[in-house]
């Protein structure tokens, strides 16, 4: 009888021994930090003032369409050696609400009495962007290209058609009554989609919280395991915590591997289209 109980004593002192090594080679890892976040994307708008043509011709029943706008864009555009831009719908239908809207509260400026610019337009539209730019026209032009020339005259004007930094626009031109006259509104709307740059994964981000959740329960049952063992008397029950208290370390630490590298992988994804972001505004 006595050399059994010395066999358990013996059993129950290597254990907690091998308790105190895992201590020492698997510490508990501290809670998670809180996960860094896309940060607000710095948005540009480029609106030089508005553009009243000199010519007084009547212009309602001329006919400009947006493919002839987009056209003879790009023609200037190439040549100066920049790409062609493309004809986005999504810009087109704001270029259209914004003439329209012009047009029915009587005013000719980048700025609505309501207060609305062309960002609230294309961002209604669906339009997240990184830059965009607005030219407005008004007044008598006998077609298309009298329209892009006047803009091209204008240094504003033409430096927003030259902006290497679009990557597409939409354009709309009709005709209205204005202060009591038959005339012509053109808008173009430029713009550099936040599309081109990957966003980090939300489902990646969403893992790493509910795995944080998890990790944070774990934590708090090791902490009252902890307490229970180092103040209770060794003896069998003792030692099957110790082996229970194990079991659970092993899988904290695995799941705070887990954590760490999904954390790694958002962190890059976060850090490409931050970099990705500032490129497309140069």
């Amino acid at each position: 009888m006595w050399i059994l109980a010395a066999i358990f004593a013996v059993y129950v002192f290597v254990d907690q021994k091998i308790l105190k090594d895992y201590y020492a080679r698997n510490p508990l890892v501290a809670t998670i930090d809180n996960l860094p976040t896309v940060g607000e994307i710095k948005k540009e708008v480029v609106a030089p003032l508005p553009l009243r043509a000199t010519t007084t011709s009547s212009t309602a029943r001329i006919q400009i369409t947006t493919t002839q706008l987009v056209a003879f864009t790009n023609k200037e555009r190439q040549k100066f050696g920049l790409p062609a831009l493309g004809d986005n719908f999504i810009l087109d239908s704001a270029a259209l609400a914004k003439t329209k809207d012009m047009f029915t509260k009587q005013y000719f400026d980048h700025i609505s009495p309501s207060g609305e610019s062309v960002s609230n337009f294309v961002t209604k539209e669906g339009y997240d962007y990184f830059i965009i730019g607005e030219n407005l026209a008004s007044g008598g032009f006998k077609n298309t290209e009298a329209i892009i020339n006047a803009w091209m005259a204008s240094p504003g004007h033409r430096d927003n058609i030259l902006n290497p930094k679009y990557r597409e626009m939409g354009a709309v031109a009709l005709s209205g009554k204005f202060e009591g006259k038959n005339i012509l509104f053109a808008v173009q709307i430029f713009g550099t989609p936040s599309s081109i740059c990957s966003k980090p994964d939300d489902a990646i981000k969403l893992k790493i919280e509910d795995i944080t959740k998890i990790i944070d329960t774990k934590k708090q049952i090791l902490d009252v395991m902890r307490q229970e063992i180092n103040y209770s008397n060794i003896d069998y029950m003792n030692n099957v915590k110790i082996n229970e208290y194990n079991v659970l370390v092993r899988e904290y630490n695995n799941l705070v591997d887990q954590a760490k590298n999904l954390i790694t992988a958002y962190n890059d994804q976060v850090r490409q289209f931050s970099e990705c972001a500032t490129a497309a505004a140069r």
